[in-house]
């Protein structure tokens, strides 16, 4: 997307940027900024097609590999993040929902919800990032949705929906080690690679339990309006962006105090959410327009969207190559940004 010049009182104003440009370094400097913001708009490189109803995506920051639950198809598909082709399918649980990479281990954590009939829900499948392979199943609460791993100590933690809680899932054993009472209706977790804390959203009503990484306790809770959808927490800033809410909004978390310093309007049903470790650049989906709004992680300012397949829902970003990924829901593909 190239910048727009609008001419105001004071100077010449770019409209991506949003910043008044005067002569010299100023101008250099602004330009400069514009240049940044407009490179930070993805656009479409790649479609690529996996399995029936993609929806969550995980990239793993050991092997750069791109996982890809196929929810009707209780299957992973796995995309090689160098040549962009899908590799291998593996088959896990029931209606797998959303996935989650260790960064200590490798390991791929799997949640199979089990929203329909079918075997094998109600857990939390682990894959090998070695071979590919599942090596073990591990039995969850009550339809679990979420799951983050702690980049600090390699813990996993599961959202159970039914339960009200989270499933803590200890890195080194794969068992579950104890649990938390959250919000109502848990949906999304993330774990902040900042302060070690996590943050897990209820859909209805939208509020968000802070949980202490070091003691496990909630130290805060935050309400919303609206059942909320994902969160991501910024590698750059510690910052918590959480979809959902009124539809088109993103709420934005100060990681220290706790408390919303920021609501974001984008398009319309957010969703999916990814920050960028490299840029800060925040990535949200626009499940009712097919888009995806970009937000820059310094601002909190909204400098363009992209185009993309139909009824989008999850985003990742490779932190070896820094493409983002995108499930498109009804077309059974996956888009990529290079």
């Amino acid at each position: 997307m190239r910048a727009i010049r609008i001419r105001t009182g004071c100077a010449v104003m770019t409209a991506m940027a949003g910043l008044c440009l005067g002569t010299g370094a100023q101008a250099a400097q602004a330009a400069s900024a514009a240049a940044d913001a407009a490179a930070a708009v993805p656009v479409p490189a790649k479609t690529i097609p996996v399995g029936a109803r993609p929806d969550g995506i995980a990239v793993s920051p050991v092997t750069g590999d791109v996982y890809v639950n196929n929810y009707n198809d209780g299957t992973v598909s796995v995309i090689n993040g160098l040549s962009g082709r899908v590799t291998k399918t593996i088959t896990v649980g029931s209606d797998p929902w959303w996935v989650a990479v260790s960064p200590l281990t490798g390991e791929i954590y799997v949640v199979n919800s089990q929203f329909t009939s079918g075997s094998g829900g109600d857990s939390v499948s682990v894959i090998s990032g070695r071979t590919n392979t599942v090596i073990t199943t591990i039995p969850v609460g009550s339809i679990p949705e979420g799951v983050a791993v702690s980049p600090q100590t390699g813990d996993v933690y599961v959202t159970n929906s039914d339960d009200n809680d989270l499933s803590v899932i200890s890195g080194r054993t794969n068992t579950v080690i104890g649990t938390i009472p959250v919000v109502s209706n848990t949906a999304a977790v993330a774990v902040s690679p900042v302060t070690g804390n996590i943050y897990a959203t209820g859909y209805d009503p939208g509020m968000v339990s802070v949980i202490s990484g070091r003691t496990g306790a909630v130290i805060k809770t935050l309400t919303f309006g609206g059942g909320l959808g994902a969160l991501a927490v910024s590698p750059v800033t510690g910052e918590v962006y959480v979809t959902g809410g009124e539809g088109n909004k993103v709420y934005v978390i100060n990681g220290r105090t706790q408390t919303v310093v920021k609501t974001i309007t984008t398009g319309q049903d957010t969703f999916g959410v990814a920050v960028s470790s490299q840029t800060g650049m925040v990535y949200v989906a626009d499940v009712d327009e097919n888009t995806v709004s970009v937000i820059d992680g310094t601002t909190d300012r909204v400098v363009g969207t992209a185009a993309v397949g139909q009824s989008l829902d999850a985003l990742a970003i490779s932190p070896q190559t820094h493409a983002v990924y995108v499930t498109n829901i009804n077309d059974n593909t996956v888009s990529e940004f290079g």
